[in-house]
Formats: structure tokens, sequence, C-alpha cells
């Protein structure tokens, strides 16, 4: 299924109980955030090295706000948050992206749960991430992560070439100069996360390869 991407202008809010607006605001703001990294992984392509050296990319920033909508559509157990005061933790593999994410949404929160933009490595323990995003260059890391995770409550999300099909619940990639998405269905059903038909609808599944 082919994600087609709209811009719209503005930014609805988005309000709990809202059964009317409860995912259509998400979704209209993620094809918005989804339209913008495609055209900016374009323009990036084109920038100078030095640049990219110095500060993250308008395409990890991009990525960081794909995430953070994310968490929009994403119903977690209550045991990993158990209260509205627990942060949600959003860990990142990767350096420009942790560059990126922390001053874009840092200070930002979920129903109340404060985001907290954690640095991991794929060596540590994982439980504890409610999303947990992998940058393109840790590809060699996939399924030591995935030992460590298990089907735990963690919403796995990557942008390496066929990482859904290897396991990852969300995968972001290029097509035709389009972004689109992939949604690993077997992995999110054996996790204990609630993922919404609204973003699942706006990704092509896949199954695992392994």
């Amino acid at each position: 299924m082919a994600l087609l991407i709209e811009y719209r202008a503005s930014e609805p809010r988005y309000r709990r109980g809202n059964r009317r607006s409860r995912f259509s605001s998400p979704s209209r703001i993620l094809h918005v955030t989804l339209a913008a990294l495609c055209l900016v992984t374009h323009c990036w392509i084109m920038t100078d090295s030095r640049a990219q050296a110095e500060e993250p990319s308008g395409e990890y920033i991009l990525k960081s706000l794909v995430l953070y909508n994310f968490a929009k559509f994403v119903e977690w157990p209550p045991l990993s948050i158990p209260d509205a005061q627990t942060p949600l933790d959003i860990c990142i593999l990767g350096e420009q992206s942790v560059k990126a994410a922390t001053p874009t949404i840092g200070h930002k929160s979920i129903q109340r749960h404060p985001i907290a933009v954690r640095k991991v490595t794929a060596s540590e323990p994982l439980a504890g991430c409610h999303i947990l995003f992998v940058e393109g260059s840790n590809v060699k890391t996939l399924r030591a992560i995935q030992q460590s995770l298990g089907n735990g409550p963690t919403l796995t999300v990557c942008d390496l070439n066929n990482c859904a099909e290897q396991g990852f619940m969300i995968g972001l990639r290029m097509e035709t100069g389009k972004v689109r998405l992939a949604a690993n269905l077997q992995a999110i059903q054996r996790s204990k996360l609630k993922v919404s038909s609204q973003l699942i609808k706006l990704a092509t599944p896949v199954e695992s390869s392994q």
C-alpha cells in the first residue's frame, strides 16, 4: 500500500477522549511530518559535508518528530506507564539522531507524560524504553537488540533497509522520492502494545524474513 502524503499548514490540537479527533489529528500531523522529511532528505544530500558534521541535519530533526507523533498512536500497558508523571522514554541508538531529538522533542509531552530522550547502546538493557529508534549506521546491532527486548512493550523503529522484515515493528524508508512506512504486524502483535489501526493504515505490511 503506497503512502500518499498531503501537506496541511495548520496543526490541529490533540485531545484525549475526543472520539472524533483522537486519531485524525495525529494522523494529519504525521502526514505533514513525513512529507517534510521527504523534502528535506533530498535537500540534505546537496548540503556541504562540513555542515553535516557540525550540527544534526533537518532529516534527523524531522525523524525525531516522526517518533514523537508515533507515540500518539500507541498505548502501553499500565505497568510501563503507571501514572501521569511517568516519563515516556524515547531511546535512540545513533549520534546524529540523539543530537537532533534532544532539543527538538525533549521538552514535549504526550498526554501529560514528559518525553525523555535517552542515548543508548546495543549492549545495555533496553527493556525500559517505550520507543527505540535505531539509526541507519547500526545495522549490525539489530539481532542483539531484538534478543534484549524479546516481546516486551517497546515500539521498535528504524531507518535501515528491510529492518522491519528483520523483526523491527516500524521501518522508515525512501522509495521513488517518497517517505514510506513498513509495519511488521507479527512483531507488533507479539508485543504488549496496542497500536492504532490509523498508524497501521499508513504503512505497508511486511512479514519477518527470519
